[in-house]
């Protein structure tokens, strides 16, 4: 029997700790064995004002005896003036895992995901794996997190970011004002704990310990230069558009420069998505493929992490892994077999 099973159902029972532990569990996996993993591939398909594109994971975790992907499908539009993209999935935006048992060959679940990105569909993947960076890398007094963005991904990787950390300070910044001011009065509501918007972007990097950039920007979001010793930094947009010339950025180059630690999810996804944030850095001589390391191999002790409390490290999210989403998927399919929820599918008669 296979499992049919609405995310939206089962993903408000996981908690931020079972989320970090289950990515961990897979990127541990993928250090053992790099040929379990898939970079993300994408299929871009170009019309005058509308680009469409599809996603896939795929990834395996051999100490679970699972194996599986993750497809969505992204329809955005071009704005007309300059080679800006806008995604807009809207209602129509499913994505879906399936998940199989690499012991048996059967498969065990399929899961199918709303693009809404709200509370009814959290990204637990990216918001895991930014913690799971941040548990690592940041230093151990570092109390005060500065978050640029006020959209899905702020509000998913907020609550995930405090569930790791005694959190006493909390500054969020966004271009649009009434955007950061409502981020700031809800999440403080949730979080029981004062969240301050601010205007000035420079303030809120000097004054934070933790950076974390959760945005849907085309350009770096801050000067490298105003980041304080022994500050730990997050990005997280890695898209490109290579028919458009456009590489995506969140971070500038003195960043890059200053970051006495870089690690990335994958060095492949690197090559695969000609990614701005480390190649357009590393086309001036800024930083060499050589500097840059893997998460599986921070957590393997393949490479060592933070050494004192002056350096400043860059943990780049860098696309979802095949890896994470099945870790992903098996947690929801465990999940939903506890709760009971989900539907079993009959094997059609042709396969009987």
């Amino acid at each position: 029997m296979t499992l049919l099973i609405s995310y939206s159902d089962v993903a408000p029972h996981v908690t931020p700790e079972e989320a970090i532990n289950c990515v961990e569990h897979g990127f541990r996996d993928f250090t053992l064995d790099p040929t379990i993993n898939h970079p993300r591939r994408r299929l871009h398909v170009y019309s005058e004002n509308v680009v469409s594109r599809l996603n896939s994971h795929m990834g395996a975790i051999p100490s679970l005896n699972v194996t599986g992907v993750y497809i969505n499908h992204h329809h955005m539009q071009r704005k007309l003036l300059g080679k800006e993209i806008e995604q807009r999935t809207g209602s129509e935006g499913i994505g879906y895992y399936i998940l199989y048992n690499t012991a048996s060959g059967d498969p065990l679940c399929i899961i199918y995901r709303q693009q809404t990105y709200d509370e009814r569909s959290p990204d637990i993947r990216t918001a895991a794996t930014t913690t799971l960076g941040v548990k690592l890398l940041a230093r151990k007094n570092a109390h005060s997190i500065g978050l640029f963005g006020s959209g899905f991904e702020a509000r998913i990787h907020l609550p995930m970011l405090c569930s790791i950390r005694d959190v006493k300070q909390i500054m969020v910044y966004s271009p649009t004002q009434s955007h950061r001011d409502k981020f700031a009065q809800e999440m403080s509501a949730q979080l029981e704990k004062n969240v301050l918007a601010v205007s000035d972007p420079e303030k809120l990097v000097r004054e934070s310990d933790i950076i974390v950039c959760a945005t849907n920007a085309n350009v770096p979001v801050f000067n490298g230069d105003w980041l304080e010793p022994g500050t730990h930094v997050t990005a997280i947009v890695g898209s490109t558009f290579k028919k458009l010339g456009l590489r995506r950025r969140e971070l500038d180059d003195r960043t890059v420069e200053r970051s006495d630690l870089l690690i990335v999810n994958s060095k492949e996804q690197i090559i695969e998505d000609d990614v701005g944030n480390i190649v357009e850095p590393m086309a001036k001589g800024v930083i060499t493929m050589d500097r840059i390391h893997e998460l599986g191999d921070l957590l393997s002790g393949k490479c060592e992490g933070r050494t004192n409390d002056n350096q400043i490290t860059l943990f780049f999210n860098n696309a979802g892994q095949g890896v994470a989403d099945v870790a992903v998927a098996y947690l929801i399919f465990r999940k939903a077999v506890e709760k009971g929820i989900g539907t079993q599918l009959e094997k059609p008669e042709i396969l009987l």
